[in-house]
């Protein structure tokens, strides 16, 4: 019997889906394909001739890489916060050149900006060696192997993923720009603004402008360049990082869109933050990662109450909602099913300005398609979401 584990770099988690082989000469065994606990085995033959295990995984390429991933390669290269294990440095090595470089940086980046949807000289996961013991040729062996996922330099890709990548539900960081009116072929300019005093260390996202055209970023408190941009006619991927920091504060401009409108419209009704290509994170203080929404104003408008986002949606266990308060007072909170049925109503006293609610399914027992409202003096909104079973 040859039999092992392949566990996760920096984990003792078992990595699910991995291709294990086993030959000798003259002989290829059936591959083995690891379960979520990463188990493998297999019952040989005592021919006496050398065998051979080979592991193998190539799926999901951007599991675990983020622009956070950047900046730590970013203070590795530059001697600020070297690699302190050898995974890190097979995982830093994008292009397989067998050295960390800015060209791994480079590649990199392309991944999380969806220029690429895969590593061109690279595959998502590399094999090493962990544990061998072999008494001898003719008795039982095992053998371990470790799996560094390609672009995971903090180790925060998720061994048992296989299909699409979920969305997380994360404290959400305001962006910010006025509303503005527009004729086809006009090019307008766009601030995007902080809604908040933050030591901002990098964001990534998707920005969608449906009608438009994006030209592409001019910088403003932040140096952001042609490289930390994507353009795909309509849709813009963004990663940018400053491995330093940089102290913003409310109101600063971090940078400008440049857009060319294809048909009449307004900003409102046209430009979005998502993830449908990059996932929108935002970081500050490092490593703390939060969700950026671009939350559009009507100029000289009085401010009212808005839900900026429900993620995930659908969602299973629970979701975060994060809203704008336009007063300091008792917020209520309504559930209610397809038919107007009350599910669960309570309420909290909060101050003005960007707030958050995480549901939990636990907490009421209706599924399916419900919807929550928020009200606040006399002013109120209602967010749609299915919750799954």
């Amino acid at each position: 019997m040859v039999s092992g584990k392949v566990i996760k770099a920096n984990s003792a988690e078992g990595v699910k889906n991995v291709a294990v082989k086993l030959s000798e000469p003259g002989h290829v065994y059936p591959t083995y394909i690891t379960a979520a606990d990463g188990m493998y085995s297999f019952t040989t033959s005592n021919t006496g001739f050398e065998k051979t295990i080979t592991c193998e995984r190539n799926d999901n390429h951007r599991n675990g890489v983020t622009t956070l991933d950047l900046v730590r390669m970013q203070k590795h290269l530059l001697g600020i916060q070297p690699f302190t294990t050898q995974y890190q440095e097979i995982a830093a090595d994008a292009n397989n050149s067998q050295n960390v470089s800015a060209i791994d940086l480079i590649e990199i980046r392309k991944l999380i900006l969806g220029i690429y949807t895969e590593f061109p000289s690279n595959k998502s996961w590399r094999f090493v060696p962990g544990s061998i013991s072999f008494i001898d040729v003719m008795s039982p062996g095992n053998t371990d192997f470790v799996g560094v996922k390609i672009g995971d330099v903090n180790f925060t890709a998720n061994p048992g993923i296989q299909g699409p990548l979920l969305p997380r539900s994360l404290p959400a960081a305001a962006l910010m720009t006025k509303d503005q009116n527009y004729h086809k072929g006009d090019v307008i300019n766009v601030p995007i603004r902080i809604a908040s005093d933050q030591k901002l260390t990098g964001f990534q996202f998707t920005l969608a402008a449906t009608g438009m055209e994006i030209l592409g970023l001019l910088p403003g408190t932040i140096s952001i360049g042609e490289e930390d941009y994507a353009l795909f006619n309509d849709r813009m991927t963004v990663s940018w990082f400053d491995e330093d920091n940089v102290d913003v504060s409310t109101g600063d401009i971090l940078f400008t869109i440049q857009l060319k409108a294809n048909e009449t419209g307004d900003l409102n009704h046209a430009i979005s933050i998502n993830s449908s290509i990059t996932e929108a994170e935002l970081y500050v203080d490092g490593e703390k990662t939060l969700v950026p929404e671009l939350r559009i104003d009507q100029p000289g408008g009085v401010d009212e109450l808005t839900i900026l986002s429900c993620s995930p949606n659908p969602w299973k266990d629970e979701t975060r909602i994060s809203f704008y308060l336009p007063q300091a007072d008792q917020v209520t909170y309504s559930l209610s099913d397809v038919n107007g049925k009350r599910i669960k109503s309570f309420s909290e006293n909060l101050n003005a300005g960007y707030q958050s609610l995480t549901l939990k399914s636990s907490d009421f027992a209706a599924r399916g398609m419900i919807f929550l409202e928020i009200r606040v003096g006399q002013y109120a909104a209602v967010e749609r979401m299915i919750v799954l079973d």
